[in-house]
């Protein structure tokens, strides 16, 4: 593993970290704005998918976006301006979950404004009450699953290391790339 670390550059390392928040951006983006677009795999996926993206922007849900954007604002204000205000007023830190609160408030929302049947809102539909039953799994698809299973391994470990490095940096201690545990 030291071999590995030794050639991470703190530019490599924030390099890395853009990289991946693009990638993220990029992933949930149709989400967003309520736009279809289909999935792409292989080389040159994510330009494919931006592609994609600005193709159906016309169909664009403005309801969605609505919703994207209250949530993204109530999130903000919630752990900027709310947790230091109240911290301050009740004098001791209480974690306030907000992201839970958002769910619930969003799914008020839509339920009282019927968002999914008026404006085509997608949502979650009915989730399982039950585990599911126990079973053995695929084996024929190993094959097709290794080299994805390697891939996210890989960038797993560099996304470990990534934010070891980044930490020690800003928290001033080293790190010795020989320690295993």
């Amino acid at each position: 593993m030291e071999f590995v670390t030794a050639y991470f550059s703190d530019q490599l390392v924030s390099g890395f970290i853009t990289g991946a928040t693009v990638h993220v951006v990029i992933a949930q983006i149709d989400d967003f704005f309520g736009i279809n677009v289909p999935k792409f795999s292989g080389i040159g996926y994510l330009f494919k998918r931006i592609y994609s993206i600005f193709m159906h922007i016309r169909e664009t849900n403005f309801y969605t976006v609505g919703l994207s954007i209250f949530g993204v604002i109530f999130l903000y204000l919630g752990k900027t301006l709310m947790t230091p205000f109240l911290n301050k007023c009740l004098q001791f830190n209480i974690p306030i979950p907000y992201e839970l609160l958002l769910i619930i408030i969003s799914i008020i929302i839509s339920h009282y404004m019927n968002l999914h049947a008026n404006h085509n809102v997608p949502i979650v539909g009915k989730i399982p009450t039950t585990l599911p039953e126990p079973r053995l799994p695929r084996f024929d698809i190993i094959i097709d699953c290794f080299p994805y299973a390697i891939g996210i391994a890989a960038v797993t470990v560099a996304i470990h290391i990534s934010m070891a490095k980044m930490l020690a940096k800003r928290l001033k201690y080293h790190i010795d790339s020989k320690q295993v545990n």
